[in-house]
């Protein structure tokens, strides 16, 4: 996607077969998204953005308050979001393949085997 910038905002704009100019500030640093209609010109969406300066800024700030999750160490008893509900983990070591499964309501368990870095216990 091209970049463009207006004063400090650094926009990435999409052109495509659209109607109308979208705007997104995207969790979690606050990057600025325009999606807009291919025959728009520059300048056109220069004003449009421009217009909503000051939602962009306000969406960005809300964005710069929220409380980040800490990075994960991938040890028994922390807590994980997966599919929007919070799970503990529970890591088992143990010769096989890796495998990671939901036990019960709350549980999150993941399978290792012996002397595996926490590195490679983490999926991202």
């Amino acid at each position: 996607m091209p970049i463009m910038q207006i004063g400090s905002l650094h926009l990435l704009v999409n052109r495509k077969a659209i109607k109308n100019l979208h705007i997104s500030v995207l969790p979690p640093d606050g990057k600025v998204r325009v999606s807009a209609p291919e025959h728009m010109t520059e300048t056109a969406i220069r004003m449009a953005v421009a217009s909503r300066f000051r939602w962009i800024r306000k969406q960005q700030q809300d964005f710069a308050r929220q409380p980040r999750q800490s990075e994960r160490e991938m040890v028994s008893g922390e807590c994980h979001y997966l599919w929007g509900r919070r799970y503990r983990l529970l890591v088992i070591e143990r010769h096989g393949r890796h495998e990671v499964k939901v036990a019960g309501n709350n549980k999150l368990q993941l399978y290792v085997q012996p002397g595996t870095r926490d590195e490679n216990k983490a999926w991202r």
